[in-house]
C-alpha cells in the first residue's frame, strides 16, 4: 500500500456522501514543490457527488497550509482519466461545501486550481475523477504563484453613456487564471436600477459588479452571456448611496481586444404575479422576463403563507433544466430563502419550504444558468408540516418501519425523525440496521429548517447497514433522521443512539518498552473513517535510529508516525504489512530532538482486537 495516500471519509451535509473506506490511514500532507504520485484504485475512499441518485467516486484527499493572501495553484495531470480536484477547509465543523474545485482548467484531462485562502489554516485536498468509473495513475502538486499586480485606480465614468476600451496584455491588471480586465467605478443612489453591457467582437467578455472593501474586491453582481451573443448584461439595483466598481474582463486567459462598455437607465421592475395553492400555471420564459442583479431571466410570483405552512412548488419543462429559488423583499433587493434545480425527475424542480413567518414571498421560475427560454409549468399545493420527532434515549435500541405513511422529505423520500440531547464535546454514535433496504442515517440541530450536520452510508462495515460518529459542536436537542439510501426504500430497522464516552487520552511509551494494547469501539476514530486507533507519545534525541513495530493476530495491523495529536497529528511516515503479511514496521531516522507520537491502527475499518507494539534503538 502506497504511505502516500489517504483513505478517509468526510460524513458532512452537502457534500460528498461517503461510503466506509475499506483503507485507514493518516491524511498525507502535500508540500510547495514537491509532486506527489498517486493512484485511484478500488479500495481507495468513495462517496457519491451531489444527488442519491448519483455513482459513487473514487477518491484521495491531501491536506495544505495556507496563509491569507497566499496564491495558491494546485495541479492535478492524470492520462489515465479527467481529472477533478476541489480544496475543503479542515475542522471537525468546517463547511463540508469545496470553497473552490476544477475541471480541465489545465486543459483537458487536467485540472488546475487556483485559490487564495481567507483566512490562515489547513485545508483539505480532493483529488478524484470527472466520471465515477475514474481510476489510474495521477500526479498532484501545490505551487505558491507571484504576488498579485496591484488593482489600478478605477475610471470614474458617468452611469449613462459609452465608454470604448481595450484589453492588452502586459498593461492592465489580471484576475486570478489570467484573465486581463479594466476597472471603472460610477455613483449610484440606493434602489437605482443601472443596466450594464459589456460587448465585444475580440474576445468574450464578462461583467462583475461590486465594491471596495479595503483592497479586496466584494463581487455583488456577475454575468457572461446575459445578452446577444457572447456579450454581457447585467440589471443592477444598487442596495445604498454610493459608488460601485465594474470589472470589464476577458472570460479566458487569451482574450484580449477592443470592447465597448454602456451604462443606461434600467427597466422598471415587473410586479410578480399573484400565486396560491392548487394554482397550475402555464408559463413561458422568454426575452421579455426580468432580469436579476446576474443577468438570469425569471418569471416572479407572488405567494402568501401562513406561518408553519409546508408548501411544494414544482417546475417541469421540456425546454430547459428549471430553476426555483424562493425569498423575500429586502433592503438590499431580493433576499433568497431556498432554491431547488433537480428535486424532482430528470432536470425538474420541486421545491419544499416550511414557512416560519406568516407574509408575502416572491417565487422565481427560470433556467439553470438563467439563459434557456420555452415553456414550463408551475404548480403549487400544500403538505402536512413534519410530525414532532420520537425520543431517542442513549443505549436503549427502537424498531420503526420505513412506510408510504412516513415523513416526506424535501426529496420525496420518506424517513422517521427522532429527538436527543447532546452535551457540547460528547462523542455519539448511531447505528441503524435493516435488512430490508439501504440504511442511510443524518444528524442536524433541531432548531430552524432541518439542516444535516453530518451522515453516512455504509459506515458499520455490515453490508448497507450505517454507522455515524459524531461529536456534538453545543450542547442542545438534535435530530436523527433514519431512512432508506435514495429514499424510495420501504422496511423494517433498528436504531440505537450510543455515547462513547471522553475522548481517550494519548499513552506514553519508552524507547526499549513493549506496550500490550487493544482497539475498542470506544477509541479514538480517524477522521471521516471507520477505524480505530490509539496514540503513543514518545521522546527522541536528535539523530536517534529507532526500529518501530506492530503486531496483531486479531486484525491486519497498520502503525503510523508523526508530530501532535487528534487534529494537529502530522504523519512523517506509516506502513501497513512492512514486518509480515499483516504486521507492520517503520524504521525512521529523526533530523531533530522532541516529543513524537506513534499511532496504532488497523488497516481495515471497524476492526477491534488485541495488539502489541515496541520501540528499539537502531545502531
Amino acid at each position: 500500500m502506497s504511505s502516500i495516500r489517504t483513505r478517509l471519509a468526510c460524513a458532512s451535509a452537502l457534500a460528498l456522501v461517503m461510503a466506509a473506506p475499506s483503507i485507514a490511514q493518516e491524511t498525507p500532507w502535500l508540500m510547495p514543490d514537491r509532486p506527489v504520485s498517486g493512484m485511484l484504485e478500488e479500495g481507495d475512499a468513495h462517496g457519491q457527488v451531489g444527488s442519491w441518485s448519483e455513482e459513487a467516486h473514487l477518491y484521495d484527499d491531501y491536506l495544505i497550509r495556507a496563509a491569507p493572501t497566499q496564491r495558491l495553484e494546485i495541479s492535478v495531470t492524470s492520462d489515465d482519466f479527467d481529472s477533478y480536484v476541489s480544496i475543503y477547509r479542515e475542522g471537525e465543523h468546517s463547511d463540508p461545501t469545496p470553497l473552490a474545485s476544477d475541471d480541465d482548467g489545465g486543459g483537458y484531462p487536467h485540472a488546475l486550481l487556483r485559490f487564495t485562502p481567507e483566512t490562515a489554516g489547513t485545508y483539505r485536498v480532493r483529488v478524484r475523477g470527472f466520471s465515477p468509473e475514474a481510476t489510474g495513475a495521477y500526479q498532484v502538486s501545490l505551487a505558491e504563484r507571484a504576488a498579485a499586480p496591484v488593482e489600478p485606480t478605477p475610471t470614474r465614468i458617468r452611469p449613462r453613456g459609452d465608454v470604448q476600451g481595450a484589453l492588452t496584455r502586459g498593461e492592465d491588471p489580471e484576475l486570478t487564471y489570467d484573465e486581463l480586465y479594466d476597472v471603472y467605478v460610477f455613483r449610484a443612489r440606493a434602489d437605482e436600477r443601472i443596466q450594464i453591457r459589456l460587448n465585444s467582437d475580440a474576445f468574450d467578455p464578462v461583467l462583475y459588479v461590486g465594491r471596495r472593501s479595503g483592497v479586496a474586491f466584494e463581487e455583488l453582481a456577475s454575468n457572461d452571456d446575459g445578452d446577444d451573443g457572447l456579450n454581457s448584461r447585467i440589471l443592477f439595483t444598487a442596495p445604498e448611496t454610493g459608488d460601485y466598481v465594474i470589472r470589464a474582463a476577458a472570460l479566458s486567459s487569451d482574450g484580449e481586444g477592443a470592447y465597448v462598455l454602456s451604462l443606461s437607465d434600467g427597466p422598471e421592475p415587473v410586479p410578480p404575479a399573484p400565486l396560491a395553492l392548487g394554482d397550475e400555471i402555464a408559463g413561458l420564459l422568454d426575452e421579455t422576463a426580468t432580469m436579476d442583479d446576474y443577468g438570469s431571466g425569471y418569471v416572479g410570483y407572488a405567494f402568501t403563507a401562513q406561518a408553519g405552512q409546508r408548501v411544494v412548488f414544482a417546475m417541469q419543462s421540456e425546454d430547459f433544466d428549471t430553476y426555483l429559488e424562493l425569498g423575500r423583499a429586502s433592503a438590499g433587493g431580493f433576499e433568497s430563502i431556498a432554491a431547488d434545480d433537480d428535486g424532482s425527475e430528470g432536470l425538474n424542480s420541486r421545491l419544499v419550504h416550511t414557512f416560519e413567518e406568516a407574509g408575502v414571498y416572491e417565487l422565481r421560475a427560470r433556467s439553470f444558468g438563467g439563459a434557456s427560454t420555452g415553456a414550463y409549468t408551475l404548480g403549487v399545493s400544500e403538505i402536512e408540516p413534519d410530525p414532532e420527532p420520537m425520543p431517542l434515549v442513549f443505549g436503549r435500541a427502537v424498531q420503526g418501519e420505513i412506510s408510504d405513511d412516513s415523513v416526506r422529505s424535501a426529496s420525496d423520500g420518506r424517513f422517521d425523525a427522532y429527538r436527543f440531547q447532546g452535551q457540547e464535546g460528547q462523542r455519539v454514535q448511531i447505528v441503524m440496521r435493516s435488512g430490508d433496504f439501504d440504511s442511510y442515517l443524518e444528524i442536524g440541530a433541531a432548531e430552524g429548517e432541518f439542516i444535516a450536520l453530518a451522515y453516512d452510508d455504509d459506515g458499520l462495515g455490515e453490508g448497507l447497514n450505517s454507522r455515524l460518529n459524531f461529536t456534538i459542536p453545543e450542547t442542545g436537542d438534535y435530530i436523527v433522521r433514519a431512512q432508506p439510501l435514495g429514499g424510495a426504500g420501504r422496511g423494517l430497522y433498528a436504531l440505537e443512539l450510543i455515547d462513547r464516552g471522553p475522548a481517550p487520552v494519548a499513552g506514553s511509551i519508552m524507547i526499549g518498552a513493549t506496550v500490550r494494547g487493544s482497539l475498542t469501539e470506544n477509541d479514538s476514530m480517524a477522521a471521516g473513517d471507520s477505524s480505530y486507533y490509539d496514540d503513543y507519545r514518545f521522546q527522541v534525541e536528535e539523530g536517534d535510529r529507532l526500529r518501530l513495530t506492530m503486531v496483531s493476530n486479531a486484525f491486519d495491523a497498520f502503525l503510523a508516525l508523526g508530530e501532535g495529536l487528534a487534529e494537529d497529528f502530522v504523519l512523517l511516515a506509516s506502513d501497513d504489512d512492512g514486518l509480515s503479511d499483516t504486521n507492520s514496521l517503520i524504521e525512521h531516522e529523526f533530523d531533530e530532538a522532541g516529543w513524537y507520537t506513534l499511532r496504532a491502527n488497523s488497516y481495515a475499518p471497524n476492526s477491534t482486537g488485541a495488539y502489541v507494539i515496541t520501540i528499539e534503538r537502531q545502531e
